[in-house]
């Protein structure tokens, strides 16, 4: 998804919200190696929204519903969400929302992942690779 958009970004910074060992730190690596400059950040992490907003791609793994909003985000920026939370909306039905308020973040963004349905058929897909790549066949994906 990110190689797609390369060409598009005049800075090519960018951070990454939550150290995870299955999103964070390979996301930071693989930006790291397309050039861009990588920040890590944490819910706790002193001026966390001053570095968002100068980010041209922000990937948030905190697993806190809608943590951020609009106010957080650069114009133009690319949000990938990889937080999966589970909100009581009432006792019988429950909704899945992201770790970015979606519909807020929608009106500055260029590209932003929805949740659910956004990373998780990838994560699907990769999961099948590295299955297939274990087993010794040639990747699908590769």
């Amino acid at each position: 998804m990110i190689k797609s958009f390369l060409k598009q970004f005049s800075t090519k910074k960018a951070v990454v919200i939550g150290d995870t060992p299955l999103v964070g730190r390979p996301t930071a690596d693989i930006l790291q190696k397309l050039e861009f400059n990588v920040e890590l950040g944490y819910k706790d992490t002193k001026n966390l929204k001053d570095i968002t907003r100068t980010s041209d791609i922000v990937i948030v793994d905190i697993e806190s519903p809608k943590y951020l909003d609009a106010d957080w985000i650069k114009e133009g920026a690319v949000i990938i969400d990889a937080g999966m939370n589970v909100i009581d909306r009432s006792k019988r039905k429950k909704r899945i929302v992201g770790d970015v308020d979606f519909q807020s973040a929608l009106k500055k963004v260029r590209h932003i992942t929805p949740v659910p349905g956004g990373v998780g058929p990838l994560t699907i897909a990769m999961l099948v690779d590295n299955i297939l790549v274990a087993w010794g066949r040639n990747s699908p994906f590769l």
